[in-house]
C-alpha cells in the first residue's frame, strides 16, 4: 500500500468484500415496499426507523470506502466504476426510502406523542420529529 494514502481496511478488508456488501444491498434496496403499516404502533414505527437508519449506515460507508479510493487515485478506471456503482445504490436508496418521510409529516404531534408512548424508544427520534413537524409547515400539499 503507498503511504501516502488512507489505509481503507478498517471499512473494506477487500475490494472484493466491497462488492459483496454492494450486491447485498443492492439486493435488500430493490426488495424494498412502500406501505404504510409502520405508523400502526410505536413498535412497528421505531423498527422501521431502526431499519432505514441501519440501511443508510451500510449505505454510506459503501460510498464513503470508494469515495476515499477515487480521492487518492481518480485515475483508476475501477474505482470510477465502483463509485458510479455507489452514487447509483445512494439513489435507489434514497428513492426507495422516502415516502416514510411523507408518511410521517402527514401526522400530527398528537399521533406521535401517542406512538411515542408506546414505544419510549422512540424518543431517540425527537429531534428528527420536531424537524419533520416543522418542514410540514412550509408545505402546501400534504
Amino acid at each position: 500500500m503507498n503511504k501516502e494514502t488512507w489505509d481503507l481496511t478498517p471499512i473494506y478488508k477487500s475490494k472484493k468484500l466491497w462488492y459483496e456488501d454492494y450486491e447485498s444491498l443492492l439486493k435488500e434496496i430493490n426488495g424494498l415496499k412502500e406501505n404504510n403499516t409502520f405508523i400502526n404502533s410505536g413498535n412497528s414505527l421505531y423498527e422501521k426507523l431502526e431499519s432505514i437508519n441501519n440501511l443508510e449506515r451500510r449505505v454510506y460507508k459503501l460510498y464513503m470506502y470508494v469515495k476515499l479510493m477515487k480521492d487518492a487515485d481518480g485515475e483508476d478506471n475501477e474505482v470510477s466504476k465502483m463509485f458510479q456503482s455507489a452514487e447509483n445504490l445512494f439513489s435507489l436508496y434514497v428513492s426507495k426510502t422516502s415516502y416514510v418521510n411523507v408518511v410521517l409529516k402527514k401526522l400530527n404531534k398528537t399521533v406521535l406523542d401517542k406512538l411515542k408512548k408506546e414505544n419510549p424508544n422512540l424518543e431517540e427520534y425527537n429531534h428528527f420529529f420536531e424537524a419533520l413537524l416543522k418542514d410540514k409547515k412550509h408545505i402546501l400539499s400534504l
